[in-house]
This record gives C-alpha cells, sequence and structure tokens, in this order.
C-alpha cells in the first residue's frame, strides 16, 4: 500500500497522508514530501535559529552544553555521536541511585538560549539521558536528533526529578522529559512571558519500557505560553505519555503549536494531550 518510507534518527515512518479519514498513499499526492518549516513557527519573522552564527560540532557534554546554554550568540551546534555526562553510576529497579544494580550515567537538563539551532550529523546525533530545557526562550530549532532518558536516575519528591552530578554531589533538577517548553520561572506573572518561535523536527524520541507509567515523564511537554512552535516529522515510541500541552486546568495560557507528520508507535497516551489549546493536527499517523 506504501510507496515510500522516510528515515530519520533509527525510525522509520511510512508515507501515509490521512485525507478526510481515509489512507492514502502518498506518492498519489506528491512524488517528494515537503520538508520545509512550515504552521506556527514560519509567524512572528519565523524561526531561523542560530542562522548566520558560528558553527560549531561537538561530541561530548561538556562541549554541548558550552554552546547550547549560551544565553544568545547564534550558534549552530552540530552533533557528533553520542551525549551523556559520562559520570557512571548505578540505579535500582525504581530508578534511585544504589551500589548495584543496572549501570547507567548521571542525568543533565541543558537550558537552550536564543538563536540556536541543534541538528544531529548524519544519524549519529543522540542526547542519552540529557534534556533540554527551553525555559522563555525563543528562536530555536532542532532537529534530527535521537532522544531518550531511559535508565536515568531519579529521586521521588513530589514527582520524579533527574539526578545529575555536579561538582563531587548529586543534584536534584527538574522533571524527565526528553525536551521540556516552558515559561513560568522568577517572579514574573506567567502572563507577561513566554516561550516562541520554535521547530522541533526529524527527531526520534522514546525511553526504555517499565510496567510504571510514572518512570519517566513526557517524551515532548509545553507548559504555559507557548506560541509560534511547530513540532514536524518526529517519531515518538516505547513510551506512557508522549506530550502533554497545558500544564493542567490552570494552564488557559496561549498554545499555538502545529503538529504535522509525526509518527506516533506503541505510546500509551498523550499524542499529544492538550488543555485551552489554539494549535493545529494533522497527516499524523498512530499506531
Amino acid at each position: 500500500m506504501f510507496s515510500k518510507k522516510y528515515e530519520f534518527g533509527k525510525g522509520m515512518m511510512e508515507g501515509v497522508l490521512l485525507v478526510t479519514g481515509a489512507l492514502v498513499c502518498s506518492s498519489a499526492i506528491a512524488a517528494t514530501p515537503d520538508f520545509s518549516q512550515v504552521g506556527f513557527a514560519t509567524l512572528g519573522g519565523g524561526t531561523t535559529g542560530g542562522a548566520g552564527g558560528k558553527i560549531v560540532e561537538v561530541s561530548n557534554f561538556a562541549e554541548f552544553k558550552q554552546y547550547a546554554e549560551d544565553l544568545e550568540t547564534p550558534y549552530v551546534i552540530i552533533v557528533n555521536g553520542e551525549i551523556n555526562t559520562g559520570i557512571k553510576t548505578y540505579i535500582d529497579s525504581d530508578g534511585a541511585v544504589a551500589e548495584s544494580g543496572t549501570e547507567t550515567t548521571y542525568g543533565e537538563i541543558v537550558l537552550v538560549g536564543n538563536n540556536k539551532t541543534i541538528v544531529g550529523k548524519g544519524s549519529n546525533g543522540f542526547l542519552n539521558r540529557v534534556g533540554l530545557n527551553i525555559q522563555k526562550k525563543h528562536n530555536i530549532i532542532i532537529r534530527n536528533i535521537k532522544f531518550t532518558m531511559s535508565h536515568v536516575p531519579i529521586s521521588k519528591t513530589d514527582e520524579n526529578k533527574v539526578v545529575a552530578f555536579r561538582n563531587g554531589a548529586e543534584v536534584i533538577l527538574n522533571d524527565p522529559d526528553c525536551i521540556s517548553i516552558q515559561a513560568d520561572s522568577g517572579n514574573v506573572d506567567k502572563a507577561n512571558q513566554a516561550s516562541y518561535n520554535i521547530w522541533i523536527d526529524h527527531c526520534e524520541f522514546y525511553n526504555a519500557y517499565t510496567d510504571n507509567k510514572d518512570r519517566y515523564d513526557g517524551l515532548l511537554d509545553a507548559k504555559n505560553n507557548i506560541y509560534n512552535t511547530t513540532v514536524s516529522w518526529n517519531y515518538f515510541h516505547d513510551h506512557h505519555k508522549g506530550s502533554l500541552i497545558g500544564n493542567g486546568n490552570s494552564d488557559a495560557y496561549r498554545h499555538e503549536i502545529t503538529f504535522h507528520h509525526n509518527y506516533y508507535k506503541d505510546i500509551d497516551a498523550r499524542t499529544p494531550m492538550m488543555r485551552y489549546n489554539n494549535s493545529h493536527l494533522y497527516n499524523n499517523y498512530l499506531e
């Protein structure tokens, strides 16, 4: 039935279009898919990321953090290979740090700055137990990266939180999301802060299977004022909770996101789950 497959990361997405509830072979519509930026991310002047800035290639966590967390400088960050913290530890069956058990590495969360493009080199770009947090930031492009928080150490507070190791000690960070987009820091009224002009494209998101649906959080979550954002041609698989847009019934802020041509495989819920949204969803394939 399907004439083409489009490969991104290590995932495969069938060439399927959903047209008025029917499945139509993509070759009958267009011979070549349009991978250009469309939807909400094109508004407000468009989303250009680090275009015009220095191109840097990174292959370890320190280099990646240095460029990705720069607050304003435009960078095109090429991720070549697996990025993890390199700090080994063990976790028990609940994910807590232990003397023995499953060998893993401590997790981390990188606070992405404005005007950044983060792109994988070929099929090598892999952020392993390194989540991205976009907090009150804008003009960010993330493409061709594989993400997982599989076996990340966690600490149970009100919810599971990532455990990192910094300056010789364990540190409790935020939720174990692969990507979290939000606008709720500091003492500023949430209505007067936002994250916007973000494009997440051709990435792969997954976690190790577990019977505990709360072991990990979302693969890609967004809360508070999030707009001018497009999520396209991504592969979400093998996880309980995919994407949550809107942080509870009190989050009646601006949520304007385009989801198109995403492939959801073996995701139990949230494909995506949306509250108070004015969003586009089209040509997404759920299996």
